[in-house]
């Protein structure tokens, strides 16, 4: 579980960099820069995918593997492992194109089509788990978002042609030099966010049990899913601060910045006093 909130770590800090980069190309209009940077977007998201699907098949395989001496169960969960893998790989691809969606065309479809993904993918989810699929019951939800963000995509493709006049600036757009500078930076802050969180799971297993890892596991879940529900707010608006920014008008993306932070954070410290008193 920690690797895979690792995997969405990097794949969230390649959409919160195609989100900001798209929101400023569409501002500024240039259809030529825009179709350069859904080219190369595109083709290291691809890439970033088939590592992750290595990296995650082959880690998961060695583990499976090295405890089959002692355990045959390991040996059959081989299967439904590497379909998870594969499916997550498919789901980072989708979950790409709703990001050049929300950058470039229009944010409301990108966010409906999320919220779709968590409720149709929750639902398969229960659904696997109740007809005691095991692992495959991740394999089915992974598909079921794809799928979800899949049919959004294709119903509102995004087409960027750029007339003659525009064709020979595309190589003006560079993703090393218009990207890479904040990007790294996203990249640094998802790593710090792993450790701090995700790496105590392991250690607890290994130090007080399957019970305390089990406790603090399910805090962090209704921890994360209190984020989810409150950065969803301020998250949604973001191409519009990108696009306000690229406009020069700095003062107007501040003021609602401000204003949706504000209601953001009473709306976190609500849902958190909330949950300590239903928890207690």
């Amino acid at each position: 579980a920690g690797r895979r909130h690792g995997r969405d770590d990097r794949r969230r800090q390649h959409g919160y960099a195609v989100v900001q980069t798209g929101s400023h190309l569409a501002a500024l209009g240039s259809t030529a820069q825009q179709a350069a940077f859904i080219r190369q977007a595109r083709g290291l998201g691809t890439g970033i995918a088939l590592v992750s699907l290595l990296w995650i098949g082959m880690i998961g395989a060695a583990v499976l593997h090295a405890g089959s001496a002692s355990s045959r169960h390991d040996v059959m969960l081989m299967p439904s492992w590497w379909a998870l893998a594969v499916a997550s790989a498919t789901l980072q691809l989708a979950n790409l194109e709703l990001f050049l969606l929300e950058g470039l065309h229009s944010a409301a479809l990108a966010w409906r089509a999320r919220l779709q993904q968590e409720w149709l993918g929750g639902a398969a989810l229960v659904a696997a788990l109740a007809l005691d699929a095991g692992l495959w019951s991740l394999t089915v939800q992974a598909l079921v978002r794809a799928a979800v963000a899949t049919n959004v995509v294709v119903r509102n493709r995004i087409t960027v042609s750029p007339n003659r006049v525009e064709a020979g600036r595309a190589e003006s757009f560079s993703w090393r030099r218009e990207v890479w500078p904040f990007q790294w930076r996203i990249g640094l802050s998802a790593l710090a966010g792993y450790l701090i969180f995700q790496a105590f799971n392991p250690i607890l297993l290994v130090e007080q049990g399957p019970a305390s890892a089990g406790r603090f596991g399910l805090s962090l879940s209704i921890m994360n899913i209190m984020l989810m529900v409150t950065t969803a707010w301020p998250l949604r608006r973001s191409a519009r601060w990108a696009a306000w920014l690229s406009q020069g008008t700095r003062r107007q993306a501040q003021s609602d910045f401000m204003r949706t932070f504000r209601a953001s954070s009473l709306l976190a410290a609500a849902a958190a006093v909330f949950t300590a008193l239903g928890l207690g």
